[in-house]
């Protein structure tokens, strides 16, 4: 176990030593300032004191509120980009340098190297949603006056917003970092996908579009009014399902159904990279 261990270690040395690795840090971290920027305009303030009609808006146009939107907003376009960038490169980036084939020539099982390059995507998906989180946050409370109560505002089609739940500042808080886990949970199903295309015989950048093209359909049929039926079948609809956590309504075994269908396609996408991965020529 505890050369599993330095293998492990030695895989998230190396993902962690990749410039683009950092770039989905660097680039949220632009895109969240902008939008807090964006957030604190005059016509900005009198649009979200609409949805309550009273004034009571000015307690909740704060840290909480601002950080939840700028996760919203940001991250499922942002957030999939960069896992697509990097679980997409993890295995085609070595194949096409050669150096798979070296590390292949050691004493190590093919499963086991491709369970440690899975489990640093797994750390790298985590890493990223809480960093989005945590810094949209830390951003919406300096920029906004502090942390404030919490408004929870989404809607199926994005210009179609509704007031869901409010919730006090402690109550928020607790709710806020639940909701970031259960995002990082169902994240996972981009992250296999992009591995299960970088286990395939694909140049880097192709296992990212390819990712990309199916991540970016699904997003574009599930804001098509007339296929509102198919809903249930598309990964949007359940990976909003973090969103869900917020709403009082929302029967939990409707968040847990997304869940376990995410969890199923991830173990499907998994199943079929541990497959092809373990009976490749890795040439490059």
């Amino acid at each position: 176990m505890s050369l599993f261990w330095i293998q492990w270690k030695n895989e998230l040395l190396k993902l962690f030593a990749r410039k683009r690795t950092y770039l989905g840090l660097a680039g949220s971290l632009a895109a969240e300032f902008l939008f807090l920027l964006m957030w604190r305009h005059p016509a900005v303030q009198r649009g979200f004191a609409r949805l309550f009609g009273n004034e009571s808006a000015n307690d909740y146009f704060h840290g909480l509120t601002a950080g939840l939107l700028t996760v919203t907003f940001t991250f499922l376009l942002l957030g999939g980009l960069y896992l697509a960038l990097v679980a997409g490169d993890i295995v085609a980036k070595e194949v096409e340098d050669g150096t798979l084939r070296m590390i292949l020539s050691r004493p190590i099982t093919r499963l086991r190297l491709w369970w440690l390059k899975w489990l640093s995507v797994s750390v790298y998906t985590y890493a990223l949603v809480f960093f989005i989180g945590l810094t949209s946050l830390l951003l919406g409370t300096i920029l906004c006056g502090g942390l404030g109560k919490l408004a929870v505002i989404y809607g199926q089609h994005p210009r179609h917003l509704s007031l869901v739940s409010t919730y006090e500042t402690t109550a928020g808080l607790w709710r806020y970092g639940w909701s970031l886990l259960v995002l990082g949970t169902v994240m996972h199903v981009v992250a296999a996908l992009a591995f299960m295309f970088s286990c395939l015989n694909m140049k880097p950048a192709t296992a990212t579009i390819a990712t990309l093209a199916i991540f970016f359909l699904d997003a574009v049929l599930k804001m098509v009014p007339f296929f509102a039926q198919f809903d249930q079948w598309l990964l949007s609809y359940h990976l909003a399902c973090w969103l869900r956590t917020f709403d009082r309504l929302t029967p939990p075994g409707s968040i847990i159904g997304s869940v376990l269908y995410l969890t199923g396609l991830t173990l499907l996408f998994l199943g079929i990279s541990a497959a092809r991965f373990c009976r490749r020529d890795f040439k490059p």
